[in-house]
């Protein structure tokens, strides 16, 4: 086993560690603060459903992290059926697996198509969140362009009104 690589790995299951519990106590601080907040209630959904998103997205980046710490003791299986692959080619081209060998490719198989698909999963969400934050600030910008326009649209016809009773 590479040192490099496990030392990578390690630091990459601490950083996503790390990160997960940050925003996962940050969004449940948000969930906790959420009612004694004065907001509209489209914005407080919002911000729940936000919340609830991240919060997954946390526990999805655990999962994932305990992956890339299984791989570093799966890793020595998967050498050794490695060689063992290359040593029976080397004797016989055709040489087939033995059923243990197999049950062990199909673990690791299945071990990362999981890894895989909680990856995907976190990456899809990440993707809907930014999105929905995207919408959601669009939605408020319209909705401060509006205000504006007709706080200066209430100005101009007091302008107005002010300066046709002057004439």
């Amino acid at each position: 086993m590479n040192p490099n690589e496990v030392g990578f790995t390690i630091v990459l299951a601490a950083a996503l560690l790390g990160l997960a519990g940050y925003f996962g106590r940050q969004q449940l601080r948000l969930l906790r603060g959420l009612a004694a907040l004065e907001l509209p209630d489209d914005d407080r959904r919002y911000l729940r459903i936000q919340a609830y998103r991240r919060l997954i997205c946390s526990a999805l980046m655990v999962v994932f992290a305990g992956f890339l710490i299984g791989w570093l003791f799966l890793q020595s299986t998967y050498q050794n059926l490695s060689i063992d692959l290359q040593m029976a080619r080397a004797k016989d081209p055709a040489g087939l697996l033995t059923e243990e060998q197999k049950d062990a490719v199909r673990f690791i198989w299945l071990y990362w198509a999981i890894a895989l698909l909680v990856l995907l999963t976190l990456l899809i969400l990440a993707a809907t969140d930014f999105w929905a934050t995207t919408r959601f600030w669009l939605r408020q910008h319209r909705k401060l362009q509006a205000d504006h326009r007709s706080q200066l649209e209430q100005l101009a016809a007091r302008r107005r009104q002010d300066r046709n009773g002057q004439h």
